[in-house]
């Protein structure tokens, strides 16, 4: 199962954790199409973000991806990155609908916890 936790602290995106693969059903490793959907939305947007020098701590592993944010002090900046967040989310909405029991998604309020180092 893949499990997808977005963060936001006061209404805005602070980081994202996803972690883990889609059952064989979907095909083997390389070639399952549900890993290959959930990769090519995420590191899409995580891409996006560090051209835009947004990434403040990451981790990346097989079948891992976390990251947290620098503050965003330019609001046009955060209306597009919360766009970009939302964009990806209805993707990730599709693709669980598509594969029943194969993606978990959470979006956490951090309540001002500061969420943004990654060990």
């Amino acid at each position: 199962m893949i499990r997808l936790v977005v963060y936001k602290n006061k209404g805005l995106y602070t980081g994202l954790d996803c972690e883990g693969h889609s059952s064989k059903t979907n095909g083997e490793k390389g070639t399952n199409l549900v890993c290959a959907g959930v990769s090519a939305l995420l590191q899409t947007l995580f891409l996006y973000l560090k051209n835009e020098k947004l990434i403040d701590s990451v981790k990346m592993a097989d079948g891992i991806l976390f990251f947290r944010l620098t503050e965003i002090r330019n609001p046009k900046l955060a209306i597009l990155v919360d766009q970009a967040f939302k964009m990806i989310w209805i993707g990730m909405e599709s693709i669980a609908q598509e594969h029943s029991g194969e993606i978990e998604m959470n979006q956490i309020e951090d309540l001002g916890l500061d969420k943004r180092a990654v060990s």
